[in-house]
């Protein structure tokens, strides 16, 4: 078996495994984000300017509370709110430390980013050498 065909299989067998471990987080992500079934009132309690530099920007957030059969949970939102505001929150009925507020979508980006980051480098590297085999042998051979 020829040197790159080698080299793309393996590769191949990395791409697959990070689309699955990428795509598998995402699920349970988004699987989890809807199982928030239940709804309460919150108020925001405390809020972080975030800021920094053009490439370490972090957006203000800010940190709410909410009661569950006299417990009180917290969370925290991305978003523009005034401390004392008062937000609907979603949470799981059987796990109430895991919330949202109502009007936030599930981000999978967050949950998968480095997976998806990395099968694009090898994908990055698979593409061009799938397409180019024969220079690819070619200039393995001149390494021997």
């Amino acid at each position: 078996m020829k040197r790159t065909t080698k080299y793309i299989i393996a590769l191949s067998i990395l791409a697959t495994f990070l689309a699955y471990e990428g795509t598998q987080s995402c699920v349970e992500h988004y699987k989890r984000f809807n199982k928030a079934n239940r709804l309460a009132t919150g108020y925001v309690t405390d809020s972080d300017p975030g800021g920094g530099s053009d490439e370490d920007y972090e957006p203000p957030s800010f940190h709410y509370q909410f009661n569950v059969s006299h417990t009180t949970y917290e969370g925290w939102v991305q978003d523009d709110l005034a401390v004392g505001e008062k937000i609907l929150v979603r949470y799981d009925s059987s796990d109430p430390n895991f919330s949202h507020a109502q009007w936030e979508r599930a981000d999978w980006v967050g949950y998968s980013f480095s997976s998806f980051f990395l099968l694009g480098f090898v994908l990055l590297f698979l593409i061009p050498m799938i397409r180019h085999r024969n220079d690819w042998d070619a200039w393995t051979r001149s390494w021997q």
